[in-house]
């Protein structure tokens, strides 16, 4: 009986630890599984960063070098000036502009690239480099060179876009007199704010249009508008690859003045080139009709 006994005893006490090792076993599975799973979790970002850095590090490094985000000012058009009928005195049309981007290159290297450009926009290439000078070659904003450029310097730049990195062709808003120099003295014109403007004005961008005499300067915050903003991706060339945002520009507001166009052409062709000046007002509202001398 006491071998019986001990047989069955020590057969239990195998099955037991039979069936604890198998416990062991499952458990190790377990923690083998769990621990497979999270290593192949932490190993794929890294893969994939590798892949980022390594494989793909030359190509994000050649677009970054191709592509670059600017700031771009908008021009606001200028508010119109009018005679008292309506017919228009000055006004907008569109043309092409050349603008420098300065850190795009270094000191010497815009030494070098002024002397290419200076025949063809017909500055001289040491005004060009004073230009880039005064504004800094760290700037992040462009510096207008040329304005209302021909076909021909057009063509001829593009022709040149390849060895012309920082320069940018840009279309804007040019003032326009379409009765040409008739009523000038009372016009007056526009031209880029001062850099006592500039600083007068904070909200002014580089390039911004003002008026320098006449009705033009006496009337400039009715006319001037506000400028807007783009921020766009460009390639090595300087042509744009898409837009990243706007802000869009507030155009000025019309002015309409007493003066009467007929009249001012009747009196400016009686003048001529002699001495005198002739005035013309409405006795009844004491409004000016024409001014010429």
């Amino acid at each position: 009986m006491a071998s019986d006994f001990s047989f069955k005893s020590q057969v239990k006490l195998d099955k037991n630890g039979l069936d604890n090792t198998a416990q062991r076993r499952s458990r190790s599975l377990q923690v083998m599984i769990f621990m497979l799973i999270v290593t192949t979790l932490v190993t794929l970002p890294l893969f994939r960063l590798a892949e980022l850095q390594l494989i793909q590090g030359a190509y994000n490094r050649q677009r970054a070098e191709n592509n670059r985000i600017r700031p771009v000012s908008v021009a606001a058009n200028r508010g119109q000036i009018l005679d008292r009928s309506g017919k228009i005195l000055a006004a907008n049309r569109s043309s092409r502009s050349v603008y420098l981007w300065p850190k795009e290159r270094s000191a010497q290297e815009w030494q070098k690239a002024a002397a290419t450009l200076s025949p063809i926009v017909n500055i001289p290439a040491a005004e060009i480099v004073k230009k880039i000078d005064q504004a800094g070659y760290k700037s992040a904003l462009p510096v207008r060179i040329s304005k209302d450029i021909d076909v021909g310097t057009f063509v001829a730049l593009k022709e040149q876009a390849n060895t012309l990195r920082g320069v940018e062709i840009r279309v804007e808003s040019n003032r326009d007199y379409p009765n040409q120099q008739l009523a000038s003295h009372l016009l007056g014109y526009v031209g880029e704010a001062s850099l006592d403007e500039l600083k007068a004005n904070p909200e002014y961008p580089m390039g911004m249009i003002v008026g320098k005499m006449g009705v033009e300067k006496l009337v400039n915050p009715t006319l001037e508008g506000v400028w807007g903003s783009r921020l766009i991706e460009v390639n090595a060339k300087g042509e744009d690859i898409q837009d990243l945002g706007e802000q869009t520009p507030v155009p000025g507001k019309s002015v309409q003045l007493t003066l009467d166009l007929n009249m001012q052409k009747t009196a400016e062709k009686a003048l001529g080139n002699r001495l005198g000046a002739v005035v013309a007002i409405d006795v009844k509202t004491g409004a000016l009709l024409t001014m010429a001398s």
